[in-house]
């Protein structure tokens, strides 16, 4: 390249473009790669033995059949994010499925199960592992946070804005155990007991409503991996704005 020529740009129309990367695929720490990129990838990080990189030949037969994220992610079925997918035609060159459920993992003893959460009122009253009684809370939570009302006009938050979402759960809808957290950990995407609880409505009635749009569940997955795939999708489409 010419020295003197400029090194960066905001625009670039009526040229091609030339993506270069230190890697021979999309994405570099956040891609989706085969096995037998997977391995080179794991023999080049630091302390790593260089002959990791080798396959067993029965592994580097099969090595295109598999997609592994290094960074795995779920895109939500409505949003801004998939609205931008559209718009900007990269979804073109996207391939997505519809996850399956949420489940959350519960202790039992040694070991433990995933239990799949209930995100719809029809999933409420065909979960034989809940009361008649908690699924009629739970199926009222579900409406009102399904709703348009404003939250914040909630009688419990008004008496107490700062209430955490499990105290909410407890005061305004008396659920608890395994039923709250269900909904905090596993629907409204609470990192821990102390989370507010108008934060988390709100991510529960955002979880919610993308429910239907594709199907049953309010999450897609991308056919080869997380957010490496989104990286090649806009790579390959090129949009200036002049």
């Amino acid at each position: 390249m010419d020295p003197n020529e400029p090194t960066h740009f905001n625009v670039l129309a009526g040229y091609s473009v030339l993506q270069l990367d230190d890697a021979p695929y999309y994405g570099t720490e956040h891609a989706s790669l085969s096995l037998t990129e997977l391995a080179d990838w794991a023999s080049r990080t630091p302390g790593a033995d260089a002959s990791a990189a080798s396959l067993p030949p029965d592994l580097a037969r099969v090595s295109n059949r598999f997609a592994l994220s290094l960074y795995p992610m779920l895109l939500r079925a409505k949003g801004p994010g998939l609205d931008l997918l559209v718009r900007s035609k990269v979804a073109s060159y996207l391939q997505f499925g519809l996850l399956a459920g949420v489940g959350l993992w519960q202790r039992e003893g040694d070991t433990g199960k995933v239990v799949r959460v209930p995100a719809s009122k029809a999933d409420v009253f065909n979960d034989a592992t809940l009361s008649l009684v908690e699924k009629r809370r739970l199926t009222k939570l579900l409406l009102f946070a399904a709703g348009q009302d404003p939250l914040e006009e909630d009688k419990v938050l008004v008496a107490d804005p700062n209430i955490t979402f499990v105290d909410y759960l407890k005061k305004g809808f008396s659920l608890s155990g395994t039923a709250a957290d269900s909904l905090a950990y596993a629907l409204a995407l609470c990192s821990s007991t102390n989370d507010p609880a108008i934060s988390a409505l709100q991510r529960l009635r955002t979880m919610i409503h993308a429910v239907g749009r594709y199907g049953p569940s309010p999450y897609l997955i991308g056919h080869y991996g997380g957010a490496g795939d989104l990286v090649g999708g806009f790579s390959r489409q090129v949009i200036c704005h002049v």
